[in-house]
C-alpha cells in the first residue's frame, strides 16, 4: 500500500486510469490462472519396502499458447500418507521435472495409496500468499503384494523344482502382483512361520507343497512317480487362511526318476496352477 499510494496509469486496453499495484496485481493473477500444472500419462506405484517404482513426471505450462515453461521451481508434499523427498529441480526446457519422492513410509500405513500435491514453489517466486497458485496431484498405487515359497520333496528329500515356480511367477506377474519369495524351511505352515510371515509387510502368502515319490517298475529299467501338490494362502495382517487346495494323485512313467517325475508334474502342473488361479484372482 505504501509502494505505489495514489499513482494511476493508463489501461492500454481501457484507456482508464487504474491503481498501479491493482494493476499490476491483476496481471499477476491473469498469468498465473493460464497456468497448469499437469502429471505425466500412467499410474505410479510404490512396493511393499516403499520403493517409489518409476517416479512421476509434473509438466507446467502456459494455456494460451501451449507454451510449456522452463526454469520454474516447484514445491512438492505429501498430502495422504507420508515419505521422504529429495530436492526437486525446476523444470527443464520441455516444461517437465521428476517428482524426487526417495521413500514412502509405511511404518503403521497400512492405506493402498499415496497423495502427493504439486504446485508452484512461492518462496522462490516470490509470489504473494494473496495469489492462489496452480497445483495438481499426484497418487501412488501400492500394487497387492504376495509372498510366496514353493517347496518341493522327492523321496522326502527337498530338491529344487522350477515347473510350478515358473508357471506360479508367470501368473503372478499377469495379476500385476508385487511379489517376494519368502523361503520357509519347515515342510508345513506352524505358528513361527505366521509370525515371521506377519513381519514380512505382504497382504498375502501363497505356500505351494509337491511331493513326488519314485520307484522302479520291477525288473525294468522305468520308473513310476507319484506326485501330489497342495497350496495354502493366508491374509494378512489378520492371519487368516484364505483358501486350502489339494492336487488329485497323479503317476508319472520314465526311463529315469527324473523323467518320471516331469511326466508326473506335467500331467499335474496345468489343472493345479488354474485351481490357484480361480482364488487369487479374488484377493483385493
Amino acid at each position: 500500500d505504501t509502494l505505489f499510494p495514489k499513482i494511476s496509469i493508463s489501461d492500454n486496453l481501457s484507456g482508464k486510469d487504474v491503481d498501479l499495484k491493482s494493476f499490476v496485481n491483476s496481471k499477476i493473477r491473469e498469468i498465473i490462472s493460464n497456468i497448469e500444472l499437469r502429471v505425466g500419462d500412467g499410474k505410479y506405484y510404490f512396493n511393499f519396502r516403499g520403493d517409489v517404482l518409476r517416479r512421476p513426471r509434473v509438466y507446467v505450462f502456459y494455456k494460451p499458447d501451449l507454451l510449456f515453461l522452463s526454469g520454474i521451481p516447484i514445491k512438492v508434499e505429501f498430502i495422504k500418507g507420508k515419505g521422504k523427498l529429495a530436492n526437486t529441480l525446476p523444470t527443464t526446457h520441455d516444461g517437465g521435472t521428476d517428482v524426487m519422492i526417495e521413500q514412502v513410509d509405511l511404518y503403521g500405513y497400512t492405506e493402498k495409496e499415496v497423495v502427493l500435491n504439486v504446485t508452484l514453489d512461492r518462496e522462490k517466486i516470490g509470489i504473494e500468499d494473496m495469489f492462489m497458485l496452480p497445483n495438481c496431484q499426484i497418487t501412488l498405487l501400492r500394487p497387492i503384494s504376495v509372498g510366496y515359497c514353493i517347496n518341493y520333496y522327492v523321496n522326502n528329500k527337498k530338491v529344487a523344482e522350477s515347473k510350478i515356480k515358473n508357471s506360479l511367477i508367470k501368473m503372478f506377474a499377469e495379476f500385476g502382483f508385487d511379489t517376494k519369495e519368502i523361503p520357509i524351511l519347515s515342510k508345513e505352515i506352524n505358528d513361527s512361520v505366521i509370525k515371521k510371515l506377519s513381519d514380512s509387510w505382504i497382504d498375502y502368502f501363497i505356500y505351494v507343497k509337491t511331493d513326488a515319490y519314485t520307484q522302479k517298475m520291477g525288473n525294468y529299467e522305468m520308473y513310476i512317480c507319484n506326485v501330489k501338490s497342495e497350496s495354502i494362502s493366508y491374509k494378512f495382517p489378520q492371519e487368516n487362511m484364505i483358501f486350502f487346495i489339494e492336487s488329485e494323485p497323479t503317476k508319472g512313467t520314465g526311463t529315469t526318476p527324473n523323467n518320471a517325475i516331469n511326466n508326473a508334474i506335467e500331467k499335474l502342473k496345468e489343472n493345479f496352477v488354474n485351481q490357484i488361479r480361480s482364488k487369487i484372482k479374488l484377493f483385493d
